[in-house]
């Protein structure tokens, strides 16, 4: 594994980390209807 090779899967690990954080908060924000049209 080169150092490349180490920093893409860092940022895909991010990447997806951070997507199962915006879709839990918008799970629970989802639970209540949103007061803007």
């Amino acid at each position: 594994m080169t150092q490349a090779h180490l920093s893409e899967l860092a940022w895909f690990l991010i990447a997806i980390s951070v997507l199962a954080l915006l879709i839990s908060f918008c799970f629970f924000r989802g639970n209540r209807p949103p007061d803007f049209d």
